[in-house]
């Protein structure tokens, strides 16, 4: 989230956030890899024995068990940015000002203000957390299960067509076979997608919440917000079109005729086409003129 305005700077910015993004990604693809093959397993298990496919439910917990400490992780790198900029900027700069003229008004420290400000960003990203939690467990399990049964009816097909019907056995370790080869590429797919959500979402809360601060208190700015694509051949063609689009912080991004609040956000209606794979970054711009409107009593008005 780049607090200045200078071209080469945003694009550092854009270049290092991809950079963590990706490092980030690592351990849930890790984890998602062990948690298909174990599922793989599991069904070779089951249906040799009884005949029939696990049911994708079973394993709810274990996606969560994977989400939620990445979801964490993902949000404490990419939330906090403003207050490591406003504690480490000079007393001249515009958001310090306005901080600290929040912070006179309303008897409070610096400091505290800063504090309250991030204690807010922490309450939202978690809620952001649970639910984008709930709704990816759905997501993968629906997909899980899809999958699963494809597994068994392409094995049980494969298997019409030979002159010797295989046994339960054989056509499980057909099935657990397809479904662990085309669950690998899943996992990267999952792991990018919600990098991407947890990552692009906890910029958007920090920004809106310090937006919200400073106009309790009367101040104003112009704070926008950059697509901007990582730039090599692997970009979809709706994406580099989109690429230098810039709109106000609370207007959504149009990419492809669909409106995105960020790059990975599908809480407008954008589909699959827009969002899988995505390494596109919002750059967010906190404007160097910050004017006031009325005179309201700061965070605690």
């Amino acid at each position: 989230m780049p607090l200045n305005n200078t071209l080469a700077e945003r694009e550092l910015e854009a270049n290092k956030q991809l950079a963590d993004k990706i490092k980030l990604e690592q351990a849930p693809t890790s984890a998602f890899r062990r948690l298909f093959k174990q599922m793989g397993r599991d069904l070779e298990s089951l249906y040799s024995v009884a005949g029939r496919v696990p049911s994708a439910n079973d394993y709810e917990d274990d996606i969560k068990a994977i989400l939620i400490p990445h979801y964490q992780k993902v949000t404490n790198q990419f939330a906090g940015t403003v207050s490591n900029f406003v504690n480490e900027s000079s007393s001249s700069e515009p958001l310090v000002e306005a901080l600290e003229t929040i912070a006179t008004e309303s008897d409070q420290d610096f400091a505290a203000v800063v504090l309250e400000i991030q204690a807010r960003v922490n309450i939202q990203v978690r809620e952001f957390i649970t639910d984008s939690i709930n709704a990816q467990v759905q997501q993968i399990t629906a997909t899980n299960q899809i999958q699963l049964n494809k597994a068994v009816a392409d094995s049980i097909a494969s298997a019409s067509e030979q002159a010797v019907m295989p046994s339960n056995a054989e056509i499980a370790k057909q099935a657990n076979q397809a479904f662990v080869k085309a669950s690998k590429a899943r996992a990267d797919t999952i792991a990018t997608v919600t990098t991407q959500a947890a990552a692009e979402g906890a910029k958007s809360i920090e920004i809106s919440v310090l937006n919200e601060s400073l106009a309790v208190a009367g101040f104003t700015q112009a704070t926008t917000k950059t697509w901007v694509t990582v730039g090599d051949d692997k970009v979809r063609v709706a994406h580099s079109v989109a690429n230098g689009q810039n709109r106000p912080i609370d207007e959504p991004f149009s990419v492809m005729g669909q409106l995105l609040k960020h790059p990975g956000d599908s809480s407008l209606g954008a589909t699959a086409a827009n969002i899988i794979n995505c390494r596109c970054v919002s750059l967010i711009v906190i404007g160097s003129s910050i004017a006031r409107n009325s005179f309201n009593i700061g965070l605690r008005g």
